[in-house]
């Protein structure tokens, strides 16, 4: 019977985060799928159900240009002897002139590290010998360890970074070449009640659970109420609910409670420096990790009460919303790579989530099956394609990895990176070439007419890795829902290791077909071809 060869749609916006959501899908005869208007990212909007196959499951695969890439990760820093880290910050380093911060202008990253077994949590460093250790306070030669897992917040002012944990006795600034801590009275502030600091607009500013302080413009460490040094700062009327994380954004600084959103103006008035108006809309939020660090054309993300949402000084908008069902809907699915099945699990607890921004375009939905802090997965949104692609990497925190060699900075363009909670941190790796590069992707469900069955042939990709290992096979169903398999395809020709074009053989048959890819890959095309089998 004579074959039939259709070139598939590689640019989705966006797949199925659960398998099932999938159903058969009829390959249109009139000719290749490459473009499907309300489907392929051009549209710049969600995409209709319009039936066509493509993919419908996806990890450690990231959208390309011209189609879907895998990735691996590098282990940029090794793990540290001790477990328990669960937050990181770029730290910029200073010393002290005339007992006053200054900058060295070095910098390292800092790391908040709990100990579940002493209930506390201590500051940790990268040296610039490149290990984790712990800084030591000046004049007291300890650690500095606090009681409970607050938040690590920092300010960064005239070039020098504050850090502070709640429960601490001030704010401290780090020599990072000495790793020396240098503890910072902030005159002024109840310390006790203050949950964290930030800077905006050239002011310090700190927060408690219902108000917000800021500092004199003269000395940022003043926050003293005084109509001479304008420092000043009280409860927020507008904050519905505890505040939990303050975020500083253009114009000022956005505060964020269980509840709502507010914003902060700043006005250029020394008196009054900032006018508080509440966000319309505005869901809150129940920790710092569920707001973004960076922006998206001035925009923060959050995931808040109300779903995600992308939020300015003067708007909120609910956005990705496809993925806030997702983690909302409880039902956690994952491939199994040595297996090959699915496994899905509905959950008694809410999913762990967090919401990162990485290089003003990755928008990155952190998420678990079980613990709120130690994820597994990662939905990844590249705002510039509008498409969306998918990780598998346990994580505490997702952030914007910059390269620091000896406390100077070597590389400015931001890398996702991932915090595990044993210090390793691990990069992406978009070189397919590589040995750790290995993505999973599945393409579904081919079925021609709905009466007839049909028979894989051969599928033809455009890039497969010519070192790294890549496999194709074919699951089949005979009811149109359930996958049985996978069969692998016969190599066409032994050179298919050293190709970027790669073809396999198949004769698998069924009433439809759907097409499992394991290793290195950048697709830009797939073509495959099939005959229709009998009836039924």
């Amino acid at each position: 019977m004579a074959q039939i060869p259709v070139r598939l749609t590689t640019r989705e916006m966006y797949f199925p985060l659960l398998s099932n959501q999938q159903g058969p899908t009829v390959i249109d005869g009139r000719g290749d799928l490459t473009f499907i208007k309300g489907a392929s990212s051009e549209a710049r909007d969600s995409p209709s159900a319009l039936g066509y196959p493509g993919v419908y499951y996806a990890h450690n695969v990231l959208p390309s240009t011209y189609g879907w890439q895998s990735v691996g990760y590098t282990d940029q820093w090794e793990a540290s002897a001790t477990t328990g880290f669960y937050d990181i910050e770029v730290c910029q380093g200073a010393t002290l002139q005339d007992n006053y911060p200054s900058s060295t202008t070095r910098r390292t990253y800092i790391a908040a590290v709990y100990d579940s077994g002493l209930g506390t949590t201590s500051l940790y460093y990268r040296t610039e010998l490149g290990a984790w250790d712990t800084p030591l306070i000046d004049g007291l030669g300890t650690p500095l360890t606090v009681g409970g897992k607050p938040q690590l917040t920092t300010a960064n002012l005239n070039g020098v970074t504050y850090i502070y944990f709640q429960g601490a006795p001030g704010a401290y600034v780090l020599d990072t070449t000495l790793g020396t801590l240098y503890l910072r009275t902030l005159a002024g502030l109840s310390i006790g009640n203050i949950r964290g600091i930030f800077s905006s607009s050239g002011y310090m500013l700190a927060w408690s659970n219902s108000g917000v302080s800021w500092s004199s413009v003269i000395d940022v460490e003043d926050f003293v109420p005084s109509d001479v040094t304008d420092a000043g700062g009280g409860a927020i009327q507008e904050i519905r609910g505890e505040i939990i994380y303050c975020r500083p954004c253009d114009l000022g600084f956005i505060v964020f409670s269980d509840i709502n959103a507010v914003i902060a103006l700043y006005t250029a008035n020394s008196k009054f420096p900032f006018e508080f108006r509440e966000l319309s809309s505005s869901g809150g939020v129940a920790s710092q990790v569920q707001v973004s660090r960076e922006d998206v054309e001035g925009k923060t993300y959050a995931y808040t009460t109300s779903g995600i949402q992308a939020i300015n000084q003067i708007s909120v908008d609910n956005v990705l919303t496809q993925v806030a069902d997702f983690v909302s809907n409880k039902i956690f699915e994952d491939f199994d790579e040595a297996t090959l099945t699915f496994t899905a699990q509905t959950l008694e607890q809410d999913m762990g989530r967090a919401v990162e921004v990485i290089a003003n375009r990755y928008v990155i939905i952190s998420y678990s099956s079980g613990s709120l802090t130690n994820f597994t997965h990662a939905i990844v949104i590249d705002s510039k394609y509008q498409r969306m692609g998918k990780l598998k990497c346990p994580h505490v925190s997702a952030f914007p990895y910059k390269e620091i060699q000896g406390g100077v900075l070597q590389d400015s363009k931001s890398k996702i990176a991932f915090l595990q909670t044993d210090g390793t941190v691990k990069v992406l790796d978009f070189n397919i070439e590589t040995t750790n590069n290995s993505g999973v992707i599945l393409f579904g469900k081919f079925q021609y007419a709905r009466t007839r069955w049909l028979q894989m042939q051969q599928v033809e990709m455009e890039n497969g890795s010519r070192f790294g290992s890549l496999d194709a096979m074919l699951y089949t169903s005979y009811t149109g829902e359930d996958l049985l398999g996978p069969i692998s395809g016969y190599p066409e020709s032994p050179d298919i290791t050293t190709a970027r074009r790669k073809s396999w053989y198949f004769t698998s048959a069924g009433k439809n077909l759907s097409l499992l890819f394991i290793g290195g890959f950048d697709i830009i095309s797939l073509v495959i071809h099939f005959n229709l089998h009998g009836k039924y």
